[in-house]
């Protein structure tokens, strides 16, 4: 008799365990599903299909901090939208990326990679904990598989794993606006300082992942299928530290090779801005001063050479 009420009272214990985890999990994906601003509102934009804009820039920290949506805006005339997401490169927001590329036809899409880590592949992911209620979505698991293979699976098919992984950093979403999608400065973020270079050099190899460039070119025939135009940028990066690496030309070889009528290539490291320490936060990252000249400098290029449909 007092087995059977064990094992009544246990089982009654697992299942009220259970389903307080369950809700828990439940209650965290549906309040990071419905986050409408900062990156994870980024991400929700685009699993939610709401990314209209007629220009995009994508990359990691030197796409958000270094490219101003409203200096596009205001000078080309078309709608514009900053998709940079800090500390997330192609490898792993790849997914994401091609997820939007399925839905959208006759955009223009600049992708921005710094030559010190753009075509980096990524030993484990970025803030794993903004992506897990989006591994529902195959693009994005099968991005994350390539990651951490491993990892990824135990996200996807062992039972309240992800409450591993949500922590204090998803509490700050708790107070965060569901109301709209709502970006300062189109998600442009400036970033603040002044380079100040100790004029000490040393050889480094920039990370140059071939797999890497093969994903960018898989992502860019998936753009051009749809009549999207891509924009390939190589964001600039300050002289002491672009004659640091022992590889440039490789890396810049492989950029180019990704070119067609519908792939440009936009190469900005050899900029002569690049000498100019008042523009610059770090090597790669560009202060707010030099942001908005680099903007205009971009919008003069596509104006020049590639959008001349649009002035006609």
């Amino acid at each position: 008799m007092e087995k059977k009420i064990f094992i009544k009272r246990a089982s009654v214990f697992i299942i009220l365990t259970l389903s307080i985890l369950l809700t828990i999990q439940f209650f965290i994906d549906s309040k990071m599903e419905s986050i409408k601003t900062g990156y994870v509102g980024k991400i929700n934009r685009v699993i939610q299909n709401d990314v209209n804009e007629d220009l995009t820039i994508w990359g990691a920290s030197t796409a958000e901090g270094n490219v101003i949506p409203k200096v596009l805006q205001d000078s080309l005339g078309l709608s514009v939208f900053n998709m940079g997401l800090d500390g997330t490169n192609i490898h792993q927001y790849g997914g994401l990326l091609e997820k939007y590329l399925q839905q959208v036809n006759n955009k223009i899409i600049i992708l921005a990679f710094d030559i010190n880590g753009g075509l980096m592949r990524r030993k484990s992911p970025y803030h794993l904990y903004n992506w897990l209620h989006t591994f529902n979505q195959e693009l994005i698991t099968e991005t994350y598989y390539d990651i951490d293979y491993i990892q990824t699976l135990k996200i996807k098919y062992i039972p309240f794993y992800k409450l591993i992984i949500y922590g204090k950093h998803n509490l700050k979403y708790f107070k965060a606006s569901v109301d709209s999608f709502t970006f300062k400065q189109g998600g442009f973020t400036p970033r603040n300082g002044v380079i100040n270079p100790s004029g000490k050099e040393r050889e480094i190899t920039f990370p140059n992942d071939s797999t890497i460039v093969k994903n960018i070119r898989r992502i860019c025939k998936l753009a051009n299928i749809n009549n999207n135009k891509i924009f390939i940028l190589l964001t600039p990066c300050f002289n002491y530290g672009l004659k640091q690496g022992i590889n440039t030309e490789l890396i810049l070889n492989n950029f180019k090779s990704l070119q067609n009528d519908k792939t440009h290539f936009l190469n900005f490291v050899n900029h002569p801005m690049n000498l100019e320490k008042k523009y610059f936060k770090d090597n790669t990252h560009l202060n707010n001063t030099g942001a908005i000249f680099f903007s205009k400098l971009i919008t003069d290029t596509l104006k020049k050479y590639f959008l001349s449909d649009h002035y006609e």
